[in-house]
């Protein structure tokens, strides 16, 4: 067990991370608890915010040294948004959420699997019945980590049946999507690749678009180059805007289109009731 304090580079608020409860994580009061593997095993940590803005973690671990640098990467204390927090202090749509939203950004899932998990579970469904599915096929087809259960690999899930999937709630369609984008993306390639390379290659697995692009890269890689074009509350926000769609509001953030993505969900427009024309969603988002 060791303890130790991250000073994050730019703004960050613990309390105001994007951390959905999920299979691996859960959070009691200020404090976050969660499980990761890092190194040769797995690695579980307590995380706190104290006042002067460093973050806290005791961690247990096999391989401490490996345990301290993942967890800095899925709290994403070393994301200098500073350049992203100039960007929206000018920006008409985001320049009312700064002062609120100055320290929110989403924290990463314990591995880049877990996030194509969430990438496909997460098509054209409502949110909480997608973590259930994820957090289903985690703890079926993952392994336990006390209270938790980490994701299987690329390798496992490329080798499970897609009825085992089916079974954990998806559909057959994206039970196929699933086993054949573990089995055919080469996740430790998309953290170093080009953005334009990435995202080509997300989207071009018959099942995958914008959206699955935008959750894989923000959610697994900390990658904010692809927004999550596709969200229902960015396609409500771009349709009170006039845009012809999300894809146009977001564009205008450049690399930073992953965590706009994630501030503008939270802009008074996005939360309208309106529901989307029928016929517009799309299979493969």
């Amino acid at each position: 067990m060791i303890q130790v304090a991250f000073t994050p580079v730019a703004p960050f608020r613990l309390g105001l991370a994007a951390v959905p409860p999920d299979a691996t994580r859960r959070r009691r009061g200020g404090v976050l608890e969660l499980a990761f593997p890092a190194g040769h095993g797995d690695a579980h940590a307590n995380v706190w915010q104290s006042g002067d803005g460093r973050v806290h973690a005791r961690i247990d671990a096999g391989d401490a040294a490996a345990a301290h640098d993942r967890l800095a990467e899925i709290l994403t204390v070393r994301l200098d948004t500073r350049s992203f927090l100039r960007l929206a202090g000018s920006d008409p749509l985001l320049a009312p959420l700064s002062l609120r939203l100055r320290g929110l950004r989403p924290l990463l899932t314990a591995t880049p699997e877990q996030a194509l998990v969430r990438a496909v579970c997460g098509q054209l469904i409502r949110s909480r019945e997608a973590l259930e599915i994820e957090r289903r096929i985690l703890f079926r087809h993952g392994r336990r980590a006390g209270p938790f259960a980490l994701p299987p690999s690329a390798e496992q899930l490329a080798g499970l049946h897609p009825a085992m999937l089916e079974r954990a709630g998806l559909s057959p369609k994206r039970a196929v999507v699933l086993v054949r984008a573990a089995r055919r993306l080469r996740l430790g390639q998309l953290a170093d690749e080009a953005a334009e390379t990435a995202i080509t290659r997300i989207t071009r697995e018959p099942g995958l678009g914008p959206w699955s692009a935008g959750v894989l890269l923000v959610y697994g890689y900390g990658r904010h180059e692809q927004g999550l074009q596709g969200d229902l509350a960015l396609v409500r926000l771009a349709r009170s805007l006039g845009a012809s769609d999300d894809g146009e509001v977001l564009e205008r953030y450049g690399e930073w289109q992953g965590l706009a993505s994630v501030w503008l969900m939270h802009h008074p427009l996005a939360a309208r009731h309106a529901v989307p024309a029928a016929g517009t969603g799309r299979a493969a988002r």
